[in-house]
């Protein structure tokens, strides 16, 4: 997972009031790559390995794909995943520490809030 030389920072909107984030993953049906991890901030936390309608209240821990910490995600996966703040007030932070999917076919979304309000799109650690 060396595709991203610097870590990306995103963060819930601060006119949202309630501070979560939403990561929707989609693969497609060929070739797979080593996925991400990320920093959840907040409080002395778990690693969460993402899973689909999954919520979670937690502001520390490191949030996974579907391989987990040493494996790569599968084909075909579209999973939505949220994170919200335990405490009220905070807003959740990712920080994107490795990030590697298959180029121009794999995505990951990530949501202010809901994924009605859609923050950014990531394939390569840029903003599209």
């Amino acid at each position: 997972m060396a595709d991203n030389p610097e870590s990306q920072y995103i963060t819930a909107n601060n006119d949202v009031f309630i501070g979560c984030l939403t990561i929707e993953f989609i693969s497609n049906a060929s070739t797979v790559s080593t996925g991400w991890a990320t920093s959840i901030s907040c409080r002395e936390g778990d690693v969460f390995t993402i899973e689909d309608g999954t919520t979670d209240n937690t502001c520390v821990g490191l949030f996974t794909d579907s391989g987990g910490t040493n494996g790569s995600y599968a084909d075909n996966e579209n999973f939505i995943y949220t994170i919200c703040p335990d405490v009220s007030n905070l807003f959740t932070i990712l920080e994107f520490k490795e990030f590697q999917l298959q180029d121009g076919f794999d995505t990951l979304i990530v949501y202010d809030s809901d994924t009605n309000d859609p923050l950014l799109k990531l394939e390569r650690l840029q903003v599209i």
